[in-house]
């Protein structure tokens, strides 16, 4: 229909636990600094204008996750966890958080590379969906109670997956890497 269903961000915790969009490891490329979520407060990285590859948008700053679902249009929103690994109980703490306050939880799916971090969702809320991001198909990672959704790149899809995934009752989405 034309019509997306979904949309995917990236988020990481600053450092006074705000959630924020970013994919990149730093805001170099964003805002033009070379320093990492988790070294910075909201209050000092907002002071700094998106970059649009030619330009500084000054009105344009880095958007907090509660900003985006708020105004997602009834859309899913697939969470994917970036940043370090010791922050990552935090960042989905607060996570969970924001999609309790927002009454959301039919609609975000928590995204990870890191099956730990699908396990550790499910213990925070049981109730979460979540999604295993990966390249490569593993008929084990199936079976794991803690997923919910099995991600994975499109050039790794095959009939034995959608079986598999039929059997233990997952859902399954392809990606693409743009180049």
């Amino acid at each position: 229909s034309g019509i997306a269903q979904m949309i995917e961000v990236d988020v990481q915790l600053t450092k006074d636990n705000k959630v924020i969009l970013l994919h990149d490891s730093t805001f170099e490329r964003t805002v033009g600094i070379n320093k990492r979520p988790e070294d910075m407060c909201y209050e000092d990285i907002i002071k700094y204008g998106m970059i649009d590859g030619y330009s500084i948008l000054k009105d344009e700053k880095i958007p907090l996750l509660e900003d985006i679902i708020v105004n997602a249009f009834n859309l899913k929103i697939m969470i994917e966890l970036k940043g370090p690994d010791e922050k990552r109980k935090n960042l989905l703490n607060e996570i969970h958080e924001i999609i309790n306050t927002n009454k959301l939880k039919s609609n975000c799916i928590i995204a990870s590379m890191r099956k730990d971090d699908l396990k550790l969702s499910k213990e925070i809320n049981p109730d979460s969906q979540t999604c295993f991001i990966t390249s490569k198909f593993n008929n084990e990672d199936l079976k794991l109670v803690y997923i919910d959704i099995y991600s994975i790149e499109y050039n790794s899809v095959c009939p034995e997956l959608y079986n598999l995934a039929h059997l233990y009752n997952k859902k399954v989405y392809c990606w693409t890497v743009n180049k």
